[in-house]
């Protein structure tokens, strides 16, 4: 199924304002360590930490395809999404 790229777009942008004003408004001093974090002695660690996290989340979107699809076409419950959170998608049983 295709989805309008104008549409994926506008959802990435808007996840990544949302979480920037969040963090912003909850934790004003840490865009700064993050940013520092980044540049100083520990960026070899920050940086290794951005990759594991990058990788977990393109494994949860490759075991979860499906349920995805499902989300942006508006067809997944609220069971199945949180289904999807609280259980690891390497181990749940194939329907």
């Amino acid at each position: 199924m295709k989805y309008h790229p104008g549409a994926i777009m506008i959802a990435l942008i808007s996840v990544t304002l949302s979480s920037y004003f969040v963090a912003a408004i909850l934790f004003p001093d840490t865009g700064a360590k993050i940013v520092a974090g980044f540049q100083g002695e520990g960026a070899v660690v920050m940086w290794i930490a951005l990759v594991a996290l990058m990788l977990a989340v393109a494994f949860y979107v490759k075991t979860n395809k499906t349920l995805i699809d499902r989300v942006l076409t508006g067809r997944a419950s609220t069971k199945e999404i949180s289904d999807s959170f609280l259980t690891i998608g390497f181990f749940k049983k194939k329907d």
